[in-house]
């Protein structure tokens, strides 16, 4: 057999039989039922010790990565509550809130703060093409490769 014959018979495999398709697919499922879930309501998982306090949650239609500084307690909470008004779908890309805390109305003071806020939709654009990239450029390569 010469060369092209070769070639010809050896195929990549289909894009659909590799693990990092179906991951990509499953990733992509996990997106979109957080969006689903923070429609109906917020909620979100915390972890605080050292002085610190760091959470993700969903949000206002984000999913939202948080940070507090000089808390005096240690510990663990996750929960969830249901919305009081209808939410937005398609909230804007991505939001940031950084403070050095300032006076609340009880006369507390508010911790240091950062939020680190990203629509739903805009991490599974983000996914989406970052992923499409690389199934492209590995399916270029098995392509190559096969051709050797």
């Amino acid at each position: 057999m010469n060369g092209v014959a070769n070639a010809v018979m050896m195929r990549a495999r289909p894009f659909y039989r590799w693990k990092s398709f179906w991951l990509g697919i499953f990733v992509l499922v996990c997106l979109g039922w957080g969006w689903r879930r923070a429609m109906k309501g917020n909620g979100g998982a915390e972890v605080t010790c050292l002085g610190y306090q760091a959470g993700i949650m969903n949000y206002e239609g984000r999913a939202s990565f948080f940070v507090h500084v000089g808390l005096r307690r240690w510990g663990m909470s996750a929960g969830s509550y249901p919305r009081d008004s209808p939410a937005v779908w398609f909230v804007g890309p991505w939001d940031v809130e950084v403070s050095r805390g300032r006076p609340l109305p009880n006369g507390a003071m508010e911790t240091p703060h950062a939020y680190f806020r990203f629509a739903h939709w805009f991490l599974m654009l983000v996914f989406l093409v970052l992923w499409s990239a690389w199934l492209a450029w590995k399916w270029k390569g098995e392509e190559e490769r096969k051709l050797m």
